[in-house]
């Protein structure tokens, strides 16, 4: 950048008139630079707040459709155990159809990435970042122990083939591991319960804060 006086300094007088109104002006250009700059911070963390309140309301939506569904699930695998306790004592026992379902809570943190990709969390208030970063901390945990319980799960499905055989035929050690295999799948379904509804406290705590800012 070049700077010019706009006429021939003649006196002391016109140097420090001069001089007074080159750093006015610049004084001026860095405000301006200051203002769009802030301006454009403040428009970057309205954009990601806005942002993460659409995903934390998508992500509670989902795990509320989930709750009831792993209730069902637990009560399904509590079903199984008494089963395979009433087979063990009496192999001459029916055996209905067994009904199990397991759904996965679909969870997104896109906008929480975004928001740390682009810088907005830098210039968010320090309180706000602590409030979403405890909510997608629990929020990654909580996919973790899903994806845990997820692989018990898988061997529950197994245990189907197990209950259309002739239970005559059926080994004590073959109920006996299926009865390993439905404590820990019960068991996890638990884990994910707890993890879940603490979750869905923090992102009520959350929705309900950013609604009445």
């Amino acid at each position: 950048m070049e700077i010019h006086p706009p006429h021939a300094i003649r006196s002391t007088k016109d140097f420090l008139l001069q001089l007074l109104t080159i750093t006015i002006g610049i004084l001026i250009a860095l405000t301006l630079d200051g203002v769009l700059e802030w301006t454009h911070h403040h428009q970057l963390v309205h954009e990601a707040e806005a942002n993460l309140i659409t995903e934390v309301r998508e992500n509670q939506a989902e795990i509320s459709k989930g709750m009831p569904e792993l209730r069902t699930s637990e009560q399904q695998l509590k079903q199984m155990v008494a089963l395979v306790h009433q087979l063990q004592q009496n192999r001459a026992s029916a055996v209905n159809n067994v009904t199990f379902n397991w759904t996965l809570d679909e969870l997104h943190a896109t906008s929480w990435n975004t928001a740390s990709a682009t810088g907005a969390i830098a210039y968010m208030d320090y309180t706000e970042v602590k409030r979403y970063t405890r909510v997608y901390d629990l929020q990654q945990q909580f996919m973790t122990v899903q994806n845990k319980a997820f692989d018990s799960v898988m061997l529950v499905y197994g245990l189907t083939t197990l209950l259309q055989k002739d239970m005559k035929r059926v080994s004590d050690s073959e109920l006996a591991q299926a009865e390993r295999v439905l404590g820990l799948a019960l068991a996890n379904a638990g884990a994910v319960e707890s993890v879940e509804s603490a979750l869905n406290e923090e992102y009520t705590k959350l929705l309900q804060r950013a609604q009445a800012r």
